[in-house]
């Protein structure tokens, strides 16, 4: 059902189409040209390239998920030396270590990661203490 005021509007005449704007139409349909992306190497911060070499990681050449295990382990590495950087800032970087973590072998970087969260519990103990005495003294 039609409300009144539908009833009035005019109806609007078809305009015939131009021939400029059907070649205007054609132009826009042409091929775009696909742009070349560059793709940056990255910079092997975790020297992969060691790690490939069969025996150097891994007995065998590590397939791209024991990378991927690899590189968390190496970050975990490397966050649980900042902990302790915090605490004690005479630690000696992991990069001037007798063994870097990204030189490591497989059951090397585990063992570190250990030995690592030893020492931080053995650091923010020793914080602790040293924080309650001080509070101790002051009272």
């Amino acid at each position: 059902m039609r409300t009144r005021c539908e009833c009035k509007k005019p109806k609007k005449t078809a305009k015939k189409k131009t021939a400029k704007k059907k070649t205007a139409k054609k132009k826009t349909a042409k091929k775009k040209t696909a742009k070349k992306k560059t793709v940056k190497k990255k910079k092997d911060v975790y020297q992969e390239h060691w790690a490939l070499v069969r025996g150097q990681y891994s007995l065998n050449v590590p397939t791209t998920n024991q990378l991927k295990v690899r590189r968390k382990r190496i970050d975990e590495v490397y966050k649980l030396y900042d902990k302790i950087k915090k605490l004690d800032k005479k630690v000696p970087a992991p990069k001037t270590w007798r063994y870097p973590p990204e030189y490591c072998h497989n059951k090397q970087l585990q063992d570190g990661i250990k030995d690592l969260k030893k020492d931080l519990k053995k650091k923010e103990n020793e914080a602790k203490e040293a924080k309650e005495i001080a509070q101790r003294n002051v009272v």
